[in-house]
């Protein structure tokens, strides 16, 4: 009786360890994600630009050679980081900020109707 318990024993860890080690052996083999957007092609749109991760977000992107729209509701803050990005960068065009709060229709209908304008 006791062979039994310790086959049983054997056979409960050695499966579930299998479809775990088959499991992380697919994942390995799956082919890398390559962007298929050109970094000049790039149109981000940051909300919470002006400061913290955002404002990151806004300068990585932005020294990358994507096009930037920044959204923020402290306007002192959001012409800030357009001015460091173009310091940065020493790039002139493709990069706009939009004071405003998310939480207004009326910002986010002038936020659109801005994105529809500056980001053909």
């Amino acid at each position: 009786m006791k062979s039994n318990s310790s086959a049983t024993l054997l056979w409960a860890t050695a499966v579930p360890a299998i479809i775990i080690i088959g499991q992380l052996l697919r994942r390995l083999r799956r082919p890398k994600r390559l962007s298929s957007v050109l970094p000049s092609s790039e149109r981000v749109l940051v909300l919470g630009g002006g400061t913290g991760v955002g404002k990151e977000i806004a300068l990585q992107y932005y020294a990358r050679g994507a096009k930037v729209i920044i959204v923020g509701r402290r306007p002192d803050k959001l012409a800030e980081v357009v001015a460091e990005c173009k310091n940065q960068v020493k790039r002139d065009e493709d990069l706009l900020y939009f004071p405003g709060d998310i939480s207004s229709v009326d910002d986010m209908l002038s936020l659109r109707d801005l994105l529809v304008k500056g980001m053909v």
